[in-house]
């Protein structure tokens, strides 16, 4: 599956071209003219007189028609690219061709244009380590622009997401935190990044870390990846949850499930996903650091145990209550090293809480900042981007329920309003100050149905608001 571009729209009888369309209501006038000139026939009243896609043949080519949601959102076109590339599958088109009049004319941002390429692209992704794998023939992409660097930006987007959900999908017993640190040093290399790891003594301090770690074969591992190690401007850092396999700890979580928390990793591979994305951009528009802690979390002799008291590396002491709530273990010792960077603001991302998936469903991130100016900032990407995230709060009054008896915090409180705990112990780690976000992505970072561009597993969700949040200025 190949994407190109052309400076204007010629059609030909192995192309389909993307029209979208209301259902009962006619076409508009730039959709008619390309229908006209596609088909060799002036355009019917209503094209879909049902909310169905269909696909229509004619004397110079074919026409895919969509049916428009009734919300123009960004989120809205990988759905749309999806319906289209089922009917092609099915049909003679070498070719889907996206216009960015038609997404202008339906309604949606000038964005969507680019967004429905690199979604495009995605429809042919594929995860198997089967022997042998059929694979399923798509059109090529064609998109009609005479800038080169829409196509670059889609193939980018793309490329970043691909990767992330191929770290996500891989199994545990073949990604673990050394191989997930050698290939954070891969993608640094090929990105233009410096690359240090940190293991054995390197950790001393990192106590939280170390305790998560402790019935695991592999040593934990530290990755730190610099865009530009020798400015002296102030670094936007990303903290990204590197579990590659998390059993619960002696704390066990059930059987039925535990498979998909091989990608409990997916804040780490988003990070790198758009790491490989903005690398493809041209690089970031200012230094940015990546700070991903990596271990699993597995039962055993070694295992942290409820009741312990562990010390961070920041030097609180903090009181295991349960060992399956360890990402927010892990990533305090990484936020604290965030810190003393200086940063000019630190954005986490995790898949953190089962209770976000429980408030916000599989297909909504949520969002806590620490001022309105970075949540605003994280929201709208995430909006332009196709990503959605919900602002959440930092509630003051819930913060004395992580205080422990017998240590500074412990690491859980109450069962409901569990990911505000999380984000409130999270809150603890990071300096007074410092613009924060924490994007807990639980729910949309993996899918177990097909849903829009997915068929199962890893989604990838994160690479392209972290990749936003590379591009903005701060």
């Amino acid at each position: 599956m190949e994407l190109r571009h052309t400076p204007r729209y010629e059609p030909n009888r192995e192309r389909a071209l993307l029209l979208l369309c209301s259902p009962e209501a006619p076409l508009p006038s730039t959709t008619q003219k390309l229908w006209h000139a596609t088909l060799g026939q002036a355009a019917p009243s209503t094209v879909l007189p049902h909310d169905a896609a269909r696909i229509f043949f004619g004397e110079h080519g074919m026409v895919v028609a969509v049916p428009l949601p009734q919300e123009r959102t960004a989120a809205a076109v990988d759905r749309l690219i999806t319906q289209a590339m089922d009917l092609c599958r099915m049909s003679p088109a070498a070719e889907l061709v996206l216009h960015p009049d038609l997404f202008v004319e339906a309604g949606f941002a000038p964005s969507a244009f680019l967004l429905a390429a690199a979604a495009g692209l995605l429809c042919g992704y594929r995860f198997s380590l089967a022997a042998s794998e059929a694979s399923e023939p798509l059109p090529d992409l064609v998109l009609v622009t005479a800038q080169p660097e829409d196509a670059r930006w889609a193939e980018s987007i793309a490329r970043g997401v691909a990767l992330a959900r191929d770290l996500g999908n891989t199994p545990a017993n073949l990604l673990c935190p050394a191989t997930l640190a050698e290939t954070a040093a891969a993608v640094a290399q090929q990105a233009g990044w410096t690359v240090q790891i940190l293991e054995g003594d390197a950790l001393a301090s990192w106590g939280c870390l170390a305790a998560v770690a402790g019935a695991s074969r592999v040593p934990p591992r530290v990755v730190v990846l610099d865009s530009a190690p020798h400015s002296d401007q102030q670094p936007l850092v990303l903290v990204g949850k590197g579990i590659t396999f998390d059993s619960g700890g002696i704390c066990l979580k059930p059987a039925g499930h535990m498979h998909e928390m091989k990608a409990d990793m997916a804040g780490a591979a988003a990070i790198l996903g758009a790491i490989t994305a903005i690398h493809g951009l041209g690089g970031p528009s200012r230094r940015t650091v990546a700070i991903l802690p990596l271990t699993e979390n597995l039962p055993g002799s070694g295992a942290m145990r409820p009741g312990d008291v562990i010390t961070a590396r920041s030097g609180l002491r903090v009181e295991v209550q349960n060992t399956d709530a360890e990402g927010r273990l892990i990533l305090a010792d990484a936020l604290h090293l965030a810190g003393e960077l200086q940063p000019c603001a630190i954005v986490d991302v995790a898949t953190l809480t089962g209770a976000c998936v429980v408030a916000l469903g599989t297909r909504i991130a949520g969002l806590f900042a620490s001022n309105t100016a970075i949540q605003d900032r994280v929201f709208r990407l995430g909006q332009s981007l196709g990503e959605t995230f919900w602002p959440m709060p930092l509630a003051d009054l819930y913060a004395k329920d992580l205080k422990s008896e017998v240590a500074d915090l412990k690491n859980i409180a109450h069962r409901e309003g569990g990911a505000l705990y999380a984000a409130l112990f999270l809150r603890h780690f990071v300096p007074q100050g410092v613009p924060w976000a924490h994007l807990d992505i639980a729910g949309p970072a993996w899918s177990k149905d097909k849903v829009s561009l997915v068929q199962t597993g890893a989604t990838g969700f994160g690479v392209r608001t972290l990749t936003g949040l590379m591009q903005e200025e701060w």
